[in-house]
């Protein structure tokens, strides 16, 4: 966990499999140095800044090109639009497994998203978090989200966190369209979330924002209706064996 003063990495370990990294202050990391870890699998990575986040998922895609599952919190904070993607993103072309756990203010853009899962065209499992209070702002989909690209392999999606937003179903709606093989998808109120190895690095069950249920959290609460949203889904799944469950 890197808290301040850590300004480079150069990773250099030829036996590495697993690692985490967390990051809680701006601190503007360099992955300048190539990367010598031609075992690593699994990466996990919390941050919060926006060229944090654009500079590790460069340096993971370009660096360390054999890694099969990815774990990722990203704090959008206030000003979701300062958050970007690089301006090319890198493939991930053997990653099967993508945690994606997105903390939020207002609410997240879902082209964002949907381009970090373009990326990844082996991927298997895709597991969505949105963790955040009631949004006071919408952002447009974008055409991205039109001009779909196709998954062969994605066969489980779960959406944790879900509370029926515009965004979420957009980003819903692109995932159906796109995955021709899928087999599940899990919309849910609670979620998993992975607390790090500086917390013990176990997973916990959350209800809401901050562990709190809706009902107990009022201010933050959005409610939707669940018939309507299996309207808006009916029908939309590219791949003939889906099923759709909200929880």
């Amino acid at each position: 966990m890197c808290y301040g003063g850590v300004n480079e990495i150069s990773l250099c370990a030829e036996n590495l499999v697993i690692l985490e990294i967390e990051l809680e202050v701006d601190s503007a990391m360099n992955f300048s140095h190539p990367t010598n870890a031609p075992k690593l699998q699994h990466v996990s990575i919390s941050v919060m800044y926006p060229h944090d986040v654009r500079d590790i998922i460069t340096w993971v895609g370009k660096d360390c090109p054999q890694v099969e599952s990815l774990y990722f919190d990203m704090w959008f904070g206030d000003h979701p639009w300062a958050y970007s993607l690089p301006s090319e993103v890198p493939t991930f072309g053997h990653l099967r497994q993508l945690y994606i756990l997105m903390e939020y203010n207002q609410l997240f853009d879902v082209t964002q998203v949907a381009a970090l899962i373009t990326a990844c065209p082996l991927l298997q499992r895709l597991h969505l978090v949105g963790r955040g209070r009631k949004a006071y702002y919408v952002w447009r989909t974008g055409a991205s989200l039109r001009n779909h690209h196709l998954h062969l392999h994605l066969k489980e999606v779960e959406f944790g966190g879900f509370r029926g937003l515009e965004n979420e179903v957009a980003l819903v709606l692109y995932i159906l369209k796109s995955a021709l093989a899928l087999e599940r998808m899990v919309l849910r109120r609670d979620y998993r979330w992975y607390t790090g190895a500086s917390k013990g690095g176990r997973w916990e069950e959350r209800k809401d924002y901050k562990g709190l249920t809706w009902s107990e959290n009022p201010p933050y609460t959005v409610t939707f209706d669940q018939s309507k949203l299996q309207r808006q889904l009916r029908g939309q799944a590219a791949s003939p064996t889906a099923q759709v469950i909200v929880i």
